[in-house]
């Protein structure tokens, strides 16, 4: 007679089973043995008697766990209480967010109200904004000037942000001047790579990959705060007779200031200064 292919499998992955244990050290076997395909018994209990008690803990990993959250926060503490966190997240905080209010908030609106750009004229500025914004960054990673002139540099090209912003809101009747300033912003906007490397310098190794982690929240954070911002600030302009996108362009050119302002004169990183 012909051999039950589906008994030979199960054999196949009882032995496969039994085995598993002996090849995990890091986690319990347990933790990995709960898949959904059943098991016979058999196998199971073969793997009890085979792996040691000290190698099997009874709980899957968690004896430890609190304890290692706890330790955690308090590093990502240790991060805030270091003087010269808070002006590396302010100047996060707006510098990408001005570049999203821009590309995904206002430059349809703006184009198309100010100039009368029809829909595909908008988008094809809007595609050239995107694609120029792809490669910025490895412009402006390969001019990194190093370390200690690389937080002059985001101090500067912050305030040129700032200033590109400004000119754009005080221009309403120069089309092709609104159209060329916005493709500068999309190129300047690589200069936020240097942000990174900058938090990458700031901090010990043991804290560089927590910095990342809260820098890049305060990021995601600076977008949703200026883009509620500039519609509040488009709402009131709106109400006193003033054209909404000079007064959002305003806005976020102060914005950058601040940001600006706050990495130079906020403390700087002890590591930048002993360097």
């Amino acid at each position: 007679s012909r051999p039950n292919s589906a008994g030979l499998n199960s054999e196949i992955i009882d032995m496969a089973t039994a085995a598993l244990p002996l090849s995990t050290s890091e986690k319990p076997w347990r933790c990995i043995n709960n898949g959904p395909i059943h098991r016979p018994r058999s196998a199971k209990n073969e793997a009890y008697d085979t792996i040691p008690s000290s190698k099997m803990p009874s709980v899957c990993g968690s004896a430890n766990s609190a304890p290692k959250r706890r330790t955690a926060v308090r590093r990502f503490g240790a991060l805030f209480a270091l003087p010269h966190t808070l002006g590396i997240l302010l100047l996060g905080m707006v510098s990408y967010a001005s570049f999203l209010a821009l590309r995904g908030l206002w430059l349809g609106p703006l184009l198309m109200q100010r100039h009368d750009f029809s829909l595909v004229e908008s988008g094809n500025t809007a595609l050239a904004m995107s694609m120029i914004s792809l490669f910025s960054p490895a412009l402006f990673g390969r001019l990194d000037p190093g370390p200690l002139r690389r937080r002059v540099w985001l101090v500067n090209l912050s305030l040129l942000a700032a200033l590109l912003y400004l000119t754009l809101g005080w221009t309403p009747h120069y089309a092709h001047l609104n159209v060329a300033l916005v493709l500068c912003v999309a190129t300047l906007s690589g200069y936020s790579v240097l942000q990174y490397s900058d938090v990458r310098s700031a901090y010990a190794p043991d804290l560089t990959g927590r910095a990342l982690s809260v820098f890049t929240m305060a990021m995601f954070l600076g977008v949703g705060l200026m883009q509620s911002a500039t519609g509040w600030v488009a709402s009131w302009a709106q109400s006193q007779g003033i054209e909404p996108y000079q007064a959002v362009m305003t806005a976020i050119a102060i914005a950058l200031a601040l940001g600006s302002s706050a990495l130079r004169w906020l403390p700087a990183p002890p590591l930048l200064e002993k360097g």
